[in-house]
């Protein structure tokens, strides 16, 4: 297994004093969206989180929403998973699977530049994406990011103790090296 660390996006939202602990407290902060590209012996590929997507950069109004005005993200189609995984010399159809984290706009927005993925989640967080308890939840998730029906495979918290975490589980496909650690809100 080979692991390629991927900035799929870049966040940059004032008070980066308190957010990175430098610099003036109305200056611009840079968070990254932070992915993993997994190449595996007998999976394809597999991205944990997808960043920000094509169609997020092309069409942030409608696809990211007013966070955007907080949140500033750069939008550049070369930061995108999909453009990286191709910079690299992989059809982007060998992302046969896409373990999320959550599904905020800055981690799920490239679901759509990966169609054919299969998406390993925790079941509460799709739960919570798909049919949001509060308008508050409601405009947290970007139902576009998924508006192309993706196939779906979601967990239980559930499974065995691991080096001090209470949970980890094994992913439907996927390599024992690869395991769900259930932390709700950022798994």
């Amino acid at each position: 297994m080979k692991i390629h660390h991927l900035s799929c996006g870049t966040l940059c939202p004032r008070f980066r004093r308190w957010l990175q602990g430098d610099g003036g407290f109305f200056s611009r902060a840079e968070i990254i969206c932070h992915c993993l590209l997994i190449e595996t012996d007998d999976a394809g590929l597999v991205l944990v989180d997808t960043g920000m997507g094509l169609q997020d950069v092309r069409n942030p109004v409608e696809r990211i929403g007013a966070i955007r005005h907080l949140m500033k993200p750069v939008l550049d189609e070369e930061s995108t998973a999909r453009r990286q995984v191709e910079a690299m010399g992989f059809d982007a159809r060998t992302v046969r699977h896409i373990v999320l984290t959550h599904l905020d706009f800055d981690h799920a927005g490239g679901l759509t530049d990966f169609p054919e993925a299969k998406v390993h989640l925790l079941a509460d967080e799709k739960k919570a994406a798909l049919d949001p308890p509060t308008k508050a939840e409601e405009r947290r998730y970007r139902q576009l990011q998924w508006d192309h029906d993706p196939i779906w495979r979601s967990y239980e918290p559930e499974g065995e103790p691991w080096r001090g975490f209470d949970i980890v589980r094994d992913l439907d496909g996927l390599p024992p090296e690869i395991l769900l650690v259930p932390m709700p809100g950022h798994t």
